[in-house]
C-alpha cells in the first residue's frame, strides 16, 4: 500500500476517534451546559475545550504514523474488542430469541456464521504468515460484522456508565459505530504491521463464541 494512502487512512482513523469521543463523552456535557449555563460564554468555552481535545487526538495519531510503536495501546484495545465482541453478540441474540420456536434453527445459523467468519480469518492469517496480503469482499465483510459486534459491546459499556441517558441512544450508537469502524475496519489498513495480530485476535473471538454456543445447550 502506498505511504500516502496509509497516511490518509490514519487520518481517517484519527477523525473517527475524535468525533466518536465528542459524541460519546462530551455531547451530554455540552447539552447540559447549553440548557443550564447562565452564560453562553461558558458554553463556548466548554465547546472550545472539546474541540481542542478532538484536534489533539487527531494530531496524536498523525504523529504516531512515524513510529507504529505509538499505536500499541490502540492495538491492545482493538485486540480486546475483536476477542470479546463475538461472544457478547451471541449472548444478545440468545437473550432475544431463546424463548422462540425458531431458536434452534437460528442457533445453528449463527454457529455456521461463526465458523464461516473464522474460516475467512484462518485464510487471512495463513496468507499474512506467508508474506501475502488478503483482499476482497470476504475480509471486508468480516471486518464489518466485527465492527457491528464491537459497537454492541461499546454501547453496553456506555449504558452501564451512563444509565440516566439510556433513553437517548442516538449519540451512544453513533459513537459506538464510529469507534468500532475506527478500531476494527480502518486500523488494520492504517497500521498494516499489526495486520496478522488483528486477524488472529478476530479468529480467537469467533472461535470462542462458537465454543460458547456449543456449550450453551
Amino acid at each position: 500500500m502506498p505511504a500516502a494512502l496509509e497516511t490518509e487512512l490514519v487520518l481517517v482513523f484519527a477523525a473517527l476517534l475524535a468525533f466518536a469521543a465528542i459524541l460519546l463523552g462530551f455531547l451530554p456535557i455540552l447539552r447540559h451546559v447549553w440548557f443550564y449555563s447562565v452564560s453562553r460564554r461558558m458554553f463556548a468555552a466548554v465547546l472550545a475545550v472539546v474541540l481542542g481535545l478532538a484536534v489533539a487526538a487527531v494530531v496524536l495519531v498523525y504523529v504516531a504514523v512515524a513510529d507504529p510503536a505509538y499505536f500499541l495501546p490502540i492495538v491492545a484495545v482493538t485486540v480486546g474488542l475483536r476477542i470479546a465482541s463475538p461472544a457478547l453478540v451471541y449472548a444478545r441474540v440468545r437473550d432475544r430469541f431463546d424463548t422462540t420456536r425458531s431458536w434452534s434453527v437460528l442457533r445453528a445459523v449463527v454457529g455456521l456464521g461463526f465458523l464461516v467468519l473464522a474460516g475467512i480469518l484462518v485464510y487471512d492469517v495463513a496468507l499474512f504468515a506467508s508474506g501475502g496480503e488478503p483482499a476482497g469482499i470476504a475480509t471486508v465483510s468480516e471486518q464489518l460484522v466485527m465492527a457491528l459486534s464491537a459497537s454492541v459491546l461499546i454501547v453496553r459499556m456506555a449504558a452501564r456508565e451512563r444509565p440516566r441517558e439510556s433513553k437517548e441512544w442516538w449519540p451512544v450508537w453513533s459513537a459506538a459505530v464510529l469507534f468500532a469502524v475506527a478500531f476494527v475496519v480502518v486500523l488494520p489498513y492504517a497500521v498494516p504491521v499489526f495486520a496478522i495480530i488483528y486477524a488472529a485476535s478476530g479468529l480467537v473471538g469467533w472461535l470462542v463464541a462458537f465454543v460458547i454456543l456449543l456449550w450453551d445447550r
